[in-house]
Formats: structure tokens, sequence, C-alpha cells
């Protein structure tokens, strides 16, 4: 390098040293994009459905153990009514939709004290089922109530006709019975026939549940028994 001597400029040649550009990306087509829109359409729906079936086997099983503990229920008050009575004066029998057990309990007043052998209204229990609201029903009224209803108790004859005695007084006091349940499809009350008033009576409860129907028969005994005379 001479002193001032000023070498001639030469640009550079920056061709080689540009940035390639960018390759262009084509975006999603139409065809694309409904593709993508009905696969996540159909995995919404089976995991809609999984879920729904599984909260549906859940429900099933829950009212089907909530059906079985009110069965359960049902017999042991059905099985402490007859046993807890002197004896059952009548019954429905087999193949009658509107089945029925009239029972001669214990409610002391007045009149079973004097003559502890008659039948007298407070003593009458109804034990009825209603096959249009599946209802099991229970028809009493103490000594107590019935005085306040404004009735008279009376005592009955030992071959009196015993659910039309109930069914009058019902329908003349307007007396509403305890529900005891409203889940039974079906309902027959038999008794043994060997006596006038009987100490044994079978009840075959059916309900519907998640399985189908299930029938259980009720082999319901007085414990103290004791005929009216």
């Amino acid at each position: 390098m001479i002193f001032g001597y000023q070498r001639p400029y030469a640009p550079r040649n920056n061709t080689n040293l540009r940035r390639p550009a960018a390759c262009a990306r084509p975006g999603f087509t139409l065809a694309e994009m409904l593709l993508a829109l009905v696969i996540t359409i159909i995995v919404t729906l089976a995991m809609s459905c999984m879920v729904q079936a599984v909260s549906d086997g859940t429900t099933l099983q829950q009212d089907g153990r909530q059906s079985l503990t009110s069965l359960e229920s049902l017999q042991a008050r059905l099985h402490d009514l007859v046993r807890t009575a002197h004896c059952i004066l009548a019954v429905s029998g087999p193949n009658n939709a509107d089945a029925y057990m009239v029972l001669w309990t214990d409610n002391a007043n007045p009149l079973t004290a004097a003559n502890p052998f008659s039948v007298d209204l407070a003593n009458l229990c109804l034990l009825q089922y209603n096959p249009t609201t599946h209802q099991v029903d229970v028809y009493q009224v103490p000594y107590g109530t019935l005085l306040g209803m404004g009735a008279v108790d009376q005592e009955y004859p030992a071959d009196t006709q015993w659910y039309g005695v109930m069914q009058a007084f019902i329908t003349r006091y307007h007396v509403q019975p305890a529900m005891w349940s409203d889940q039974v499809a079906g309902m027959e009350i038999t008794s043994d026939a060997a006596r006038p008033v009987a100490r044994l009576g079978n009840i075959a409860l059916t309900i519907h549940t998640a399985n189908g129907s299930q029938t259980s028969v009720l082999a319901g005994a007085v414990e103290n028994f004791q005929a009216p005379q």
C-alpha cells in the first residue's frame, strides 16, 4: 500500500448472501376442514353416548337397590302386622286384583275390656292393595280417634262380613289410609281355609326392578291366635 493512495472501491457482490425466499405453505382446503369437523363430531357423540350409558347403568342399579330395600321394609311391616293380630278375619283370596286382608287387632278400649272375645270397630284393621295406584294402604282407626270422628264403636258377631263393615265405615267417614308402599306391581292374599277365621296368611308381592319383575311370598302367622266369639 502506497501512502496517500486509495484503492478504488469495488462494490461487493451480495448476490450469494441473500436469504432464500420462504417457500409458500398451502392452507387447509375446504374438504380437509369438513373432514376434521366430521371426525370431531363423531368422537364427541361417542364420548357422550358412553357417559350416558354409564349414567343410565348407575341409575338402574340404584333404582333396583331402592326397590329391593322398599320390598324388604314392606315385608317386615306386613309380617309384624299379622304376627301381632288376634286373627285374620277375611281375605280376598286367589286371583283377585283388589287384594285385601281384614285383621282383628288389639286396640285397648272399654268394649274389649268388658268382653275380650268380641270384635268391635276400633279393633278392625284393613290391609288393601290398589292395582290402579300400586299402593298398599292400611285403614285402622283407634278408639280415641273413632270417638273424635263422631262414630259409634260397636261389637260385631263372629260371622260378620268384615270387609263390608270396613268399606261402609271408610265411605261414611271418609277415612284416609296410611300408605305403606306405592311401588307394588301386584298383590295376592290368601289364608289357611281350615278355619272360619285364619291364623296363617300368605301375601304374594310383585315389584318391578331393573332386571324385570320379582315376586316375593310372605307367610305370616298370628303369634297368639284367638278367635272371636
